[in-house]
C-alpha cells in the first residue's frame, strides 16, 4: 500500500507528460493584422573569386567568424575542372526562410545589415587580384552563358516567391558595400538581366538627352552625390570628390558604366545616374533634383 501511494503520482505524472505530446491545437486565422511586410526585400549577387570545391568549403566548413560566411544559391560554371557534376545546376545552401551570412557589412536605402532582409547568390566566376598601394586590380572573366541561364530561371522563380521586390533591389554585393566588395564585377551581365525581367536598367534616348543637357553644363558634385544616395548607394553628400565618392561611383560603374569603370564622374556616368533616377524616382527628375537639392 505505501509503495502504490509513492508510485501513483509519478506514474501519473509520466502518463500525462507523454499525451501532452501528442495532443493538437486548431489555429484560426481568421483574423489577420495589416501591420507587417514581407522580410525579403533584396536579392544580392556574387562572384565567388575561385572554384566550385573551394566555394563550397568555405561555405560549409568554416563555423567561426570571420571566415563563417554562406549564401542561399550557388551557381557552378561550365570548365570548372573541380566541379565533377554532370550537368549544371543551381545549389541551395541555405533555405530562403533563414538567414544566410553573404552580404557582410552592408548598406542600400538606408537599411543597413542586408543578411536580415535578403537573398544570396554566388555565381562561380574565378577572378585573379594583386594589391598595389593598398587598392586591388583584378582581371575579370566573363561570365559562363549556361550558368547566367540558370541565373534567370533561379530569379524568375525567386521573383514569383517575392514579387514585392523592386527593380531597384536586385543589386551587386559591390553596390552595398562599395569600399570592400567588387563582385560581380564589370563583366556581369546586367542588361541581360533587366532584359528577361530582372534589375534595373536605363532607357537610352533619356540617357542621351541628359548627355547632351550636361555637354552643356555638367551638374554639380554635390547634386550627384544627392542623386546617388537617393538611389541607394550610401555616401554623405559632402562636395567634395573624396575617398567614399570614388569607391560609390566606382561600384555604380561597374554596374551601369562597365566600359569606363574609374571612380571619376563624366557626362556619361551622370547621364545614366539621372536617366535612372527619372525611370525609377520619378519625383527626383533633375531639375527638380538640382533646385530643391
Amino acid at each position: 500500500m505505501k509503495i502504490w501511494q509513492v508510485l501513483a503520482p509519478v506514474l501519473f505524472l509520466v502518463i500525462t507528460g507523454c499525451s501532452s505530446g501528442n495532443s493538437s491545437i486548431n489555429i484560426d486565422e481568421s483574423i489577420q493584422s495589416p501591420n507587417r511586410n514581407a522580410r525579403i526585400k533584396y536579392i544580392v549577387l556574387h562572384y565567388t573569386a575561385t572554384n566550385f570545391k573551394n566555394t563550397v568549403d568555405i561555405f560549409t566548413n568554416n563555423t567561426k567568424p570571420p571566415r563563417a560566411v554562406s549564401a542561399h544559391y550557388v551557381i557552378p560554371e561550365n570548365l570548372d575542372s573541380s566541379y565533377h557534376y554532370k550537368n549544371l545546376k543551381v545549389f541551395r545552401l541555405v533555405k530562403n526562410a533563414e538567414r544566410a551570412w553573404h552580404a557582410g557589412v552592408s548598406s542600400w536605402k538606408g537599411v543597413a545589415g542586408l543578411n536580415d532582409q535578403s537573398i544570396g547568390i554566388e555565381l562561380v566566376n574565378q577572378v585573379s587580384c594583386q594589391s598595389i598601394d593598398e587598392r586591388a586590380y583584378c582581371s575579370f572573366s566573363d561570365f559562363d552563358p549556361q550558368q547566367i541561364q540558370l541565373l534567370l530561371k533561379t530569379l524568375d522563380y525567386l521573383m514569383r516567391q517575392y514579387p514585392q521586390i523592386p527593380a531597384t533591389n536586385i543589386i551587386a554585393h559591390s553596390d552595398i558595400a562599395p569600399s570592400r566588395k567588387l563582385d560581380p564585377g564589370p563583366r556581369f551581365p546586367w542588361e541581360l538581366l533587366y532584359r528577361h525581367g530582372h534589375g534595373a536598367w536605363f532607357d537610352y534616348q533619356t540617357m542621351i538627352q541628359y548627355a547632351e543637357k550636361f555637354t552643356l553644363s555638367m551638374p554639380s558634385l554635390l547634386t550627384i552625390q544627392q542623386a546617388l544616395k537617393k538611389y541607394g548607394y550610401d555616401l554623405e553628400a559632402s562636395g567634395e570628390l573624396d575617398e567614399q565618392t570614388n569607391q560609390v561611383v566606382s561600384a555604380f560603374q561597374r554596374h551601369f558604366v562597365q566600359d569606363n569603370v574609374t571612380g571619376l564622374i563624366d557626362i556619361k556616368t551622370a547621364a545614366i545616374l539621372f536617366a535612372l533616377m527619372e525611370k525609377y524616382y520619378p519625383d527626383c527628375s533633375f531639375d527638380e533634383f538640382a533646385q530643391v537639392r
